[in-house]
This record gives C-alpha cells, structure tokens and sequence, in this order.
C-alpha cells in the first residue's frame, strides 16, 4: 500500500513538473550569453582585456577593471591594486556575476582599488598556443 502511494506521489510530481517546464514561458538571461568583459560593461564599468603567455605556451586572459562607474582624475596613479584569483575549477566571471553591489570585483573598483581579474589553466579564458582541445 505505501510502495502504491510513493509510487503515484512521485508521478504525480513528474507530471507538475513537466507541465510547469513546458507550459510556462522561460526567459532566458540576457546576460547567459556574455563573456566577462562584456558583463563588466554591461554594468557600466570600463574594462581592459590582456593575454598572458606563459613558459610552456599557455595563453590565458586577464581583465582589468581600472576604477569604478565614476573615474578619478587620474584613475591609475598611485591606487591600490586588488587581484582576485580563482579557483582551479573558476574562471574571472565568478567576481563579476551578480549585481554591482554584491559582486566583489565591482565592489572594490567603486572603492578606488585597481582590479586585476586572474584565471587558471583549463577554464573558458585559458588555451594552448599549440596544443587543440579534443
């Protein structure tokens, strides 16, 4: 009897479920679609984008935030520096995902600091110079 009641409970649930995922109008997240640089200026942020080539012929990218949504007379004389490196599985966007006063890099370069934004090998803004991806 209660194998019976699980059993018509959990399609009961499967059956919500898909009518919810296909019945309602899912919006996709205009920002799903952007790279790091773009997201920093989609909030108003001015960005730089460099590419660091390593000894063993890595190419990965780093962006700079040089000050916030209101720049200094002069933006990069004598402020300090902030570089957020991530983690091995991360890449640069994770500091620049959320709204500008809940994102760590965008809270810093509001403060005055240079931001630097790092990345590691394997993530989306790192490559071979020679080597193909499989």
């Amino acid at each position: 009897m209660l194998e019976c009641l699980l059993s018509l409970l959990s399609l009961w649930f499967a059956c919500v479920s898909l009518g919810h995922s296909v019945f309602s109008k899912t919006k996709v997240v205009e920002d799903s679609e952007k790279n790091v640089s773009q997201l920093i200026t989609s909030f108003g942020y001015p960005v730089q984008e460099f590419t660091v080539r390593t000894e063993d012929s890595y190419l990965i990218m780093i962006q700079r935030i040089p000050h916030g949504r209101r720049p200094t007379p002069e933006p990069w004389h004598g402020k300090p520096v902030a570089f957020l490196m991530t983690a091995l599985v991360c890449s640069s966007a994770d500091f620049v995902l959320n709204k500008p006063d809940q994102s760590l890099g965008f809270i810093l370069a509001d403060h005055g600091f240079d931001v630097w934004l790092g990345n590691v090998r394997g993530n989306f803004y790192s490559k071979h110079a020679r080597l193909k991806r499989r």
